[in-house]
């Protein structure tokens, strides 16, 4: 009996891994394969902003993906500069593209933002420093640039923006060492970055804090470059990217409770220069480019479902509701989730300037709260009446809604 015993813990053993992987399912293809490309989860869409394509052409083009329909589509407006390896981040409900590496192979400094009243990709000040392959994060409405490669080198170097200063700074803080192609996804007031390049693979995990700096984590089970990462369930998960031997479809997850790696469901193909996005209750990867060269225009999605029916639903968008609007004296803000996202939510007032009128942060052990706003400014004064724009930001997830206020 043991020898039968023996083969089906074998066969249970072989077959997990493979009943992980089958969580991965196929959806609508994008409009044009890529790899290199940035991508970001706006307004309920996923964006896909330049990157180049199959014939290895550096592409200005942007495309979404509507949750609600499931559709491609060409989005707006294009770029006003093809570039690929390009650093992409939503700050202050505006999506910003930062470097990457341009026609003529020349690395860039410039910095676009797709400005949603006129519809179009606008300059903003340039970085101090080119760089392609770095990382982008927001903690405490500061934007940090990180990492990457300028062309003749590997950089260390931090760069952070801030709206009021509009103009980039170089931070004392810097990477442990220099590297390109990490990742960095933010987690409360830290942020995390995990692997990269630097003459080959590195496994770095680092965590960085405002008040202590840099702290090394433990090091990734597999070395990876060019790979893509997201937080989802509370965890930090890597995705593909470029290990010792190429394109690879492994994906490891960090738990950072324990400060411990665990392997997680392999990709369907393996795949570098991919990106990857948490929306809700799933995790969307797109795109890459395979160990043999061919460019991928595949979004595929893994979800961890209580049921097969929630497996196979697109999930339902947030709901950001106000009432009245228009309002006279004061607006109601109602935010409801699917998400279990127990990061803190800012809520933004902003003018139709651009400038803030109000910030406050809430916490909530769900992700249901209520905001009611009284129509005052951060010193309480009374602003004058017109149009609003209410902005709710919870970790990756980034709702916006207009607001009428009118004479008292």
């Amino acid at each position: 009996m043991k020898r039968p015993m023996q083969l089906f813990l074998g066969w249970l053993l072989l077959a997990l891994p493979l009943a992980r992987a089958q969580n991965w399912e196929a959806r609508e293809p994008m409009l044009t394969p890529r790899f290199a490309m940035s991508v970001l989860y706006w307004n309920n869409q996923i964006v896909v902003i330049g990157g180049r394509d199959a014939q290895d052409s550096i592409l200005a083009t942007v495309e979404s993906y509507d949750l609600s329909t499931g559709q491609w589509q060409p989005f707006a407006a294009n770029l006003n500069e093809a570039r690929y390896s390009a650093a992409a981040i939503v700050y202050r409900g505006r999506m910003f593209v930062i470097g990457g590496c341009g026609k003529d192979q020349q690395v860039l400094k410039s910095v676009e933002f797709y400005n949603e009243t006129t519809q179009r990709w606008e300059r903003e000040p340039s970085l101090a420093i080119a760089r392609e392959g770095a990382a982008a994060a927001v903690v405490n409405d500061t934007l940090y640039v990180m990492g990457g490669f300028d062309g003749a080198s590997y950089l260390k170097s931090i760069e952070y923006f801030r709206h009021e200063a509009s103009s980039w700074w170089l931070s004392w803080w810097s990477l442990s060492a220099p590297r390109a192609w990490l990742s960095a996804v933010t987690l409360r007031d830290s942020i995390f970055t995990a692997g990269g390049l630097l003459f080959g693979p590195v496994g770095v995990l680092e965590r960085y804090h405002i008040s202590d700096g840099n702290q090394r984590r433990a090091s990734m089970l597999t070395p990876r470059g060019r790979m893509a990462a997201v937080n989802f369930e509370g965890k930090l998960w890597t995705l593909g990217g470029s290990d010792q031997h190429g394109a690879s479809a492994v994906v490891e997850i960090y738990d950072y409770a324990s400060n411990s790696w665990e392997s997680g469901p392999g990709l369907l193909s393996a795949r570098e220069l991919n990106a990857a996005l948490a929306i809700f209750d799933k995790i969307f990867i797109i795109g890459g480019r395979t160990p043999d060269g061919s460019v991928l225009g595949t979004l595929e999605t893994l979800g961890l479902p209580t049921s097969v029916a929630e497996h196979a639903a697109i999930p339902r968008a947030p709901e950001l509701k106000s009432y009245p609007n228009p309002f006279v004296t004061s607006a109601r803000i109602v935010w409801r989730s699917l998400a279990s996202n127990q990061t803190q939510t800012v809520v933004e007032v902003f003018d139709l300037r651009g400038a803030r009128v109000l910030r406050r942060f809430l916490s909530s052990n769900s992700a249901d709260f209520e905001f009611t706003w009284h129509g005052q400014d951060e010193t309480g004064a009374i602003v004058r009446d017109g149009i609003y724009f209410i902005t709710v930001r919870n970790g990756d997830f980034v709702l916006r809604r207009k607001l009428l206020k009118l004479k008292r």
